[in-house]
C-alpha cells in the first residue's frame, strides 16, 4: 500500500469525527432509545394480553380448589363421626376397661420425664463451665 492509500484513510476518519460522528451517535441512541421503548411497548402487551389473565385464572383456580378442599373435608369429617357414632358405646365401655393401663402408663411417662431430667442434669455437668448453659425448657 502506498501512502496516498493512508492519507486517504487518515482525512477519511478525521471527517468522519469531525462532520458526522455527533450525528450518527445522535441516531444510533435515538434508535436504541426506540427499540427499548418498542421492547417495553410488547412486554406490556404481552403481560395485559397473557400474564395478567393467566396469573387470574391460576389464582382463581387454586381458590376454587382451596375451598373444594375445606368443603371436602368437612364432609368427610361429618361423615365419620356419623359412622363412629354407633362405636361410640363400647369405646366407652373399652377406654373406661383401660383406665387402670391408662394410670400404668402414665406413671411410666413420669418415670422416663424423670430419668430425661437426669440425664440434662449430668450432661450440664460433664460439659463444664466453658459452655453457655442451654435455655430452660417447658418443664425446667
Amino acid at each position: 500500500m502506498r501512502l496516498y492509500v493512508f492519507l486517504g484513510i487518515g482525512i477519511g476518519v478525521c471527517a468522519y469525527f469531525g462532520l458526522f460522528s455527533s450525528h450518527v451517535l445522535r441516531a444510533a441512541g435515538w434508535i436504541f432509545e426506540t427499540l427499548r421503548r418498542l421492547g417495553l411497548l410488547l412486554w406490556r402487551i404481552v403481560r395485559i394480553l397473557f400474564v395478567v389473565p393467566l396469573t387470574w385464572i391460576v389464582r382463581t383456580l387454586a381458590s376454587l380448589l382451596d375451598a373444594v378442599f375445606v368443603v371436602t373435608a368437612a364432609l368427610l369429617l361429618w361423615l365419620a363421626k356419623l359412622l363412629l357414632r354407633p362405636l361410640r358405646p363400647p369405646g366407652r365401655w373399652l377406654w373406661d376397661r383401660l383406665l387402670p393401663v391408662r394410670r400404668q402408663f402414665n406413671r411410666a411417662n413420669q418415670l422416663f420425664q424423670r430419668i430425661g431430667l437426669r440425664v440434662k442434669e449430668v450432661w450440664r455437668v460433664l460439659r463444664g463451665p466453658d459452655d453457655p448453659p442451654d435455655k430452660p425448657g417447658p418443664d425446667e
